[in-house]
């Protein structure tokens, strides 16, 4: 005789994946948008309403531009007049009226020189006399009309003495030498500069001619820096860090490039321990007490 089965069939559950919810944006590929970034053109909508637009007035290094991903909420449609740059005239530059010419002889704040060119806007170009780069290459300098002055003399060789009103007969006065400031260093002085520790080879009238230590830094085929700085550009060596020596902090292992004062000094990264997009190296703005001088091997 046939019967009912007293065992009850169990029912199988699937898993099922959750689908996402598709939002709905009221924008398309090809919109000109507008974003708190500036405006761009739509390259991709995403399920989740994330737009994606390349910026047009943002570019970074080797023209690269910047793309965003925004939420829907933080577009809005642009206009597209003002996206799209229409071309306009260059603006007329005003001429200035200049009271030098090419030829004269000027002087400036960094030194004197014969003008080259005058442009429209006033800027006078001349080469400075006084000043010389490596290997023999001259300085040219860009200044406006106001920091320019015209120079009467030559300032290589000093003006004629004045006529003397008194006559011949009368004893001539002994000439006076002007007073001269004394020296802060004398050569030979250990001195700290924002480039190292250096010993001082001569004091001039202007400035001082430093070198650098050797165990702080060295050119090519042994040769030691030379360094002609103002006064204000020196301390008494106090053993401190200087530029050009291994040191370590918690961002690593570097080496110090310059001392800007007292409480800064600039480091840079090595390059096994940190380096950035295109190998370049970091650059860190460090407190001297967070740093571990290295002994160079």
């Amino acid at each position: 005789m046939g019967g009912k089965s007293s065992k009850s069939s169990k029912s199988t559950k699937i898993p099922t994946k959750e689908v996402a919810k598709k939002v709905v944006t009221p924008f398309k590929i090809g919109d000109a948008v507008k974003s708190i970034y500036g405006t761009g053109t739509v390259e991709e909508i995403r399920a989740d309403g994330t737009i994606i637009f390349i910026l047009n007035n943002w570019e970074l290094a080797y023209g690269s531009k910047v793309k965003c991903f925004l939420n829907v909420d933080a577009v809005q449609l642009a206009d597209v007049k003002a996206v799209v740059a229409t071309p306009s005239s260059e603006p007329a530059i005003e001429v200035v009226s200049s009271p030098f010419k090419v030829g004269d002889k000027v002087k400036s704040i960094y030194g004197h020189g014969t003008v080259e060119e005058v442009r429209p806007d006033g800027t006078i170009i001349f080469i400075l006399a006084n000043w010389e780069l490596a290997y023999g290459s001259k300085v040219k300098c860009f200044l406006n009309a106001d920091a320019v002055k015209a120079n009467e003399g030559s300032a290589d060789t000093p003006p004629p003495p004045p006529a003397s009103s008194q006559s011949s007969s009368a004893p001539a006065s002994t000439p006076v030498s002007a007073p001269t400031s004394a020296k802060k260093f004398l050569a030979n002085s250990l001195v700290s500069t924002p480039y190292g520790e250096g010993v001082v080879l001569e004091a001039r009238a202007s400035d001082y001619v430093v070198q650098l230590r050797k165990e702080t830094w060295e050119l090519a085929y042994g040769q030691r820096p030379t360094l002609y700085l103002a006064e204000n550009n020196l301390t008494a060596s106090t053993g401190g860090l200087c530029g050009g020596e291994k040191v370590k902090s918690i961002y690593g292992r570097g080496y110090v490039l310059s001392k800007r004062d007292e409480n800064c000094v600039i480091v840079e990264s090595e390059p096994e321990a940190w380096s950035l997009a295109y190998n370049q190296l970091p650059r860190m703005y460090l407190e001297p007490g967070i740093l571990e001088k290295l002994e160079v091997q």
